[in-house]
Order: structure tokens, then sequence, then C-alpha cells
């Protein structure tokens, strides 16, 4: 987000009964279909590749899994990559700790393993610079003991631009994954109130 952005909605805010609010613009993604999921952990290096259109990302989300078998909490962050699975890291999220059985309700289930995946969201404190038209691959990391955590994929290749990457190998089918960048929006004042009710 520029400041210029920031500075503008703070002078309208000013001087009108408008707020401000943050929204996803949304990049690149494939959110429509998750068929199964494989471990993060065990088949590292793990990621997506895309091509994004936008200039910047500071936010991606992924559909993670508890696979049981690990009594603790999972601990896992983000590479942004140019090029490749091993190509120059030019971002880092922020590590995440996902508590153990962090994708079940409470009940049977946790410990055992499976359940569905569930929308993780990684932030970046800076905004990561992209290059239109360039390839980029985000990188899952665990840390520690985190290798029963798995992520959600498609057998098919729906998202065109990119494929996953197992074992370090690309694939043509993909991840679940969304990318992009928040962004400040003027909003009525009335309406962020409904919104919220």
């Amino acid at each position: 987000m520029n400041k210029f952005s920031k500075l503008s909605c703070l002078i309208f805010l000013a001087a009108s009964s408008y707020g401000c609010k943050k929204v996803d613009v949304v990049d690149q993604e494939q959110t429509g279909s998750i068929d199964a999921s494989f471990s993060i952990g065990h088949f590292a290096p793990v990621g997506q590749s895309f091509v994004p259109s936008a200039t910047k990302l500071n936010y991606v989300k992924l559909n993670l899994l508890d696979n049981g078998g690990f009594d603790g909490d999972h601990v896992v962050y983000l590479n942004i990559r140019e090029s490749t699975i091993d190509g120059d890291v030019i971002g880092v999220s922020e590590t995440l700790i996902l508590e153990d059985c962090f994708n079940f309700e409470e009940g049977p289930g946790c410990g055992i393993g499976g359940g569905y995946t569930t929308e993780v969201r990684f932030g970046f404190v800076e905004d990561v610079v992209l290059v239109p038209d360039s390839t980029y691959v985000l990188e899952i990391v665990p840390e520690g003991l985190s290798s029963n955590l798995n992520v959600g994929n498609s057998h098919s290749d729906l998202y065109e631009l990119g494929g996953y990457f197992k074992d370090g190998q690309e694939n043509i089918a993909d991840l679940w994954f969304e990318e992009g960048y928040t962004s400040l929006q003027l909003s009525n004042a009335e309406t962020t109130l409904e919104e919220a009710e």
C-alpha cells in the first residue's frame, strides 16, 4: 500500500462521512478445486509457481491440513522465490504457529489425522516487489517437526500459468492458492457499520 493512497484516504476521511477499509486485491489464484493433499515436510521443497500481473504482493492464502501423528503446533512460513523452487528469495512471510488440530472443529478427529483443509493466510510485513509477466514460486517452509502439515492440491491444471512443486519437481497440476495485495478503499460509514453487525 503506497503512502499516497493512505494520505488521500485520510484527507478524504477528514472531510466526509466516509471511512477507509483494507480490502484484498486478488492477483493470481487457483481456488476452484481441492482433490487431495500431501505432506509439506516429507515432499520438500514444496511450492507453487505463478506469473503475476501486479507489481507487488503482501499476502498469500493456502489450504492446509493437520495430518495427525504429531502432538504439537506447526510452525510454517513462505519464501517468495524468483523463477523456480531454488531461485533467489525476494520475500519472506511472517512465521505462523498453527495450533495442533487447527483444521478440526472441537470433537472427534483431532490427533487421529485427516479432516478437511482450511484456509490459512500468510502476511508479509513489507510488500514483495514483482515484475509483471515474470515467473515466481511461493515455497512453503515448515520448521522443526511440522512434517505432518499437508497442503491442498488439485489433480488438474486449473491455473495455466504455473504448477505445484513436490520433491522439488514441477507438476502441471496446482495447489489451492491465492496471492495479491491489500489496498485502502473508501467506504460509506453507514455501510461499514452494517457490515460489522
